[in-house]
């Protein structure tokens, strides 16, 4: 993200999703800019979702995500944030519903 500048982001894994997926998501917000992510899982099919997250921030930059997750069999999410400047911030929370023998796991903060 350039400097001085924000954004939301919205990443929706859904019922169109029919294995299993493991992204690899990579944020770099400048000086002075913020993100709000959120990353969706809403599945009734039987899939695995391993996110991989990794970002860095520079001077007084935020980052802030919001995980939720109401289907599918396994869940995790892995955030490794780098802090490279003076003021820089981070945010995180979820919410994870499982149901039967769905299973959902958060790591790494």
């Amino acid at each position: 993200m350039e400097k001085n500048k924000s954004g939301k982001l919205l990443l929706n894994f859904g019922d169109l999703v029919r294995g299993n997926i493991f992204p690899t998501i990579e944020i770099f917000l400048n000086q002075n800019s913020s993100l709000e992510l959120i990353l969706n899982v809403t599945s009734k099919n039987e899939v695995s979702l391993i996110n991989n997250l990794y970002a860095k921030l520079l001077n007084d930059a935020s980052l802030s995500v919001h995980m939720v997750s109401t289907g599918g069999l396994f869940s995790r999410s892995r955030l490794d944030i780098d802090f490279l400047g003076n003021g820089s911030g981070f945010e995180v929370d979820g919410a994870y519903l499982g149901e039967q023998t769905q299973w959902n796991e958060k790591r790494g903060v």
